[in-house]
């Protein structure tokens, strides 16, 4: 989610935390793979409050939770609306998931972002698997496997996005497509000419196998007809067995085409 939907200052997060009177907050605050409370939080092991808790010791006197939670969120832009258009217009033809390493702070901010644009977790996506609920973090192998289970979908039906080279390696290990997104590069272009660049490739394979299956029905047609016209005018026995195994050849024909037909729909 970070990195990818929302934009990271780091900056301005460690400004916050200075003007609180924190200063540990270098050591922890990374983009992709943060470490120290940061780390633990994303990963459910304590709660925020918890969170806010342990760092208020270190803040000036009468720091509260609230100004702890307003300094962790300095470290994402708002939501750019141009992304939750692109969610939208994605969700009208693909499944949408969000695969995220973040933390109930960050995740309660988004979630108030997402809801003045009338957008929610809920609503316009089909899943969520947040690092702080699911208590595992990218680029973990559980974390993958469980995600992908919970889709339904075969991983090489699923196009993972993130802005981590790390998480792109340990998700193509498991399968998956990726992209690697570059951070404040243009979502949109970047995932249209993906799927643009697939579905060019994939109309190629699609008229290859097209070729492929006319050919055979029609070496399955003339084998027909040769079959019935030599079981009427030779009356060869052998022909009527013929014509049945060449019946079932042309329905497994079909078959097969009405699968991949499904495979192409919505995913």
């Amino acid at each position: 989610m970070g990195g990818v939907l929302l934009d990271l200052e780091r900056e301005p997060c460690l400004e916050a935390f200075h003007k609180l009177g924190y200063y540990k907050m270098e050591e922890q605050m990374d983009a992709c793979h943060p470490t120290g409370l940061v780390s633990i939080m994303e990963h459910g092991d304590i709660t925020a409050e918890q969170f806010c808790d342990a760092i208020i010791p270190d803040c000036n006197p009468g720091t509260t939770r609230e100004q702890v939670k307003t300094a962790l969120m300095a470290f994402c832009t708002r939501f750019p609306v141009y992304k939750m258009e692109l969610i939208k217009e994605l969700h009208k033809k693909y499944k949408v998931y969000i695969l995220s390493n973040t933390n109930p702070i960050v995740k309660e901010g988004v979630s108030k972002w997402l809801a003045e644009q009338s957008m929610s977790f809920e609503k316009d996506f089909d899943g969520c698997f947040f690092s702080c609920d699911m208590k595992l973090q990218k680029p973990s192998p559980e974390i993958f496997q469980r995600t992908i289970a919970a889709t339904g979908l075969s991983a090489e039906e699923i196009l993972f996005i993130d802005d981590s080279p790390v998480n792109i390696s340990a998700a193509k290990e498991h399968g998956l497509q990726t992209l690697l997104y570059v951070a404040r590069t243009d979502l949109r272009q970047a995932v249209y000419s993906y799927l643009n660049d697939k579905e060019t490739s994939s109309t190629k394979n699609d008229i290859a196998k097209a070729g492929i299956m006319d050919i055979a029905k029609l070496i399955i047609s003339i084998c027909m007809l040769l079959a019935v016209m030599m079981y009427l005018f030779l009356d060869l026995e052998w022909c009527a067995w013929a014509i049945g195994i060449l019946v079932l050849l042309n329905f497994t024909l079909f078959v097969v085409h009405k699968y991949h037909t499904k495979r192409n729909g919505r995913k």
